[in-house]
């Protein structure tokens, strides 16, 4: 005759079975964190606290267990703030290949070749993320740098005007605007502009130079004049920024001036060849 357990016993072996039932069910349904994720988890704190090296460790552990966009696009970001350009480069070009659609990812690849005078690379990426976010003024700024690099200063005029309706406060647009007018021979739209440029920036001498080449080229010489002062104020260290000045004050018959700030670009840079050219001259000339 078999032998039966008692109901109690019964009931307790029934619970038992329930629990760990539940158990292994609560064990399934809750996920073990992936080596790869905590990896990357790890690495993106560590270049947030300037880790850079921890951070690179981690981050090519994560890329090697599992490559995402993401990771690349971390592990990137250490490596340009190591230093290691070519590294960065590379990490972006896994990252577009993975999300070829995502735009910050585009333009920092396209940023990053830009940095690395690859402008051919860096316009074709700037005229994707343009399809992609017509808004991004500063993808419009990139491609003026690209096509000035490559000798189309007549399609890079187009941008400007897009950068400049999109952020109608950047000083940096309105000054590519007028620097690219002044290069198409519309000198006096490119002082409208460079105005602009120095009223939303102050401080920016780029945009005082160009201003004050596009006064005299507008026969606005005295103006001129003054927004030179201005520029070697901001910049004291800027050699063809004293040597345009000097043409300048030669042009007002400021000769002995014009001396000074000729002298003045050839201590920066003795081998300014429009300085050494403009020297010769000026020595024909009695201030």
């Amino acid at each position: 005759m078999r032998h039966v357990p008692p109901p109690v016993f019964l009931a307790a072996l029934v619970a038992l079975g329930i629990a760990a039932t539940l158990g292994l069910v609560v064990m399934r349904s809750t996920p073990t964190p992936q080596p790869a994720r905590v990896q990357f988890e790890q690495g993106a704190r560590l270049l947030q606290s300037g880790r850079l090296m921890d951070a690179v460790v981690a981050l090519e552990t994560s890329v090697r267990l599992q490559p995402l966009a993401p990771t690349h696009v971390a592990l990137a970001q250490a490596y340009a703030a190591l230093g290691r350009i070519n590294d960065a480069a590379t990490q972006y070009d896994a990252a577009v290949n993975l999300a070829p659609r995502d735009v910050p990812t585009r333009m920092n690849r396209a940023n990053i070749r830009r940095d690395r005078r690859q402008p051919a690379a860096a316009l074709e990426d700037y005229v994707i993320v343009l399809r992609l976010a017509p808004e991004r003024d500063d993808a419009h700024l990139g491609a003026i740098d690209c096509l000035l690099a490559l000798n189309r200063a007549a399609e890079a005029l187009p941008h400007a005007t897009a950068a400049v309706r999109l952020q109608p406060e950047s000083g940096a647009a309105h000054w590519r605007l007028g620097e690219l007018l002044l290069r198409a021979n519309r000198p006096a739209e490119a002082v409208t502009a460079l105005a602009d440029a120095v009223r939303l920036e102050p401080r920016h001498a780029f945009a005082h130079h160009t201003l004050a080449r596009a006064l005299a080229q507008s026969g606005r010489l005295a103006e001129a004049l003054s927004v030179y002062e201005t520029t070697v104020r901001l910049e004291p260290g800027w050699a063809l920024a004293h040597q345009d000045y000097a043409l300048a004050l030669e042009q007002a018959g400021r000769i002995a001036d014009a001396v000074g700030h000729n002298d003045a670009a050839l201590r920066i840079d003795p081998n300014l060849g429009e300085a050494l050219n403009h020297r010769a001259r000026l020595r024909q000339r009695k201030p």
